[in-house]
């Protein structure tokens, strides 16, 4: 292997350790803002950033005309999908926003925010470790 590579390789793995240890000894730090707003916003927000975002059309352009067929839709057709893509980001935003309020309850916690930063250290340190031993 190439020492100049070889060097990348190890500035990495360090950088990882490093990052790794700062996580495992961090104190909780607990943010007061955190999901400010009701479920109501909270929805209404995730929701219009999903149908805003342009990989969705992109998304259901490649992946339609597979499931459904290259033939024209009609009036009512083209109405009716849209009517289950909707439905369907409903739920998933839905799903994502109690999700986001449980994890409230756990990012408020300092117990359970000492043991996310640690396994996430632990695992940051066994990456650069992985990574210096190849």
């Amino acid at each position: 292997m190439d020492e100049h590579l070889l060097f990348i390789q190890y500035v990495g793995a360090l950088y990882l350790i490093y990052t790794g240890v700062t996580m495992w000894r961090s104190s909780p730090h607990i943010e007061a803002h955190l999901m400010r707003g009701g479920l109501l916003r909270l929805f209404a927000t995730g929701f219009l950033l999903n149908i805003s975002n342009p990989e969705m059309p992109i998304f259901y352009l490649a992946l339609l005309p597979g499931v459904l067929g290259i033939k024209p839709f009609s009036v009512s057709g083209t109405i009716e999908l849209l009517l289950v893509i909707a439905l369907i980001d409903v739920v998933v935003i839905g799903g994502h926003v109690a999700l986001g309020r449980k994890a409230k309850a756990a990012l408020t916690n300092p117990r359970k925010l000492r043991l996310l930063n640690r396994s996430t250290g632990g695992l940051m340190i066994g990456a650069g470790l992985l990574v210096a031993s190849r």
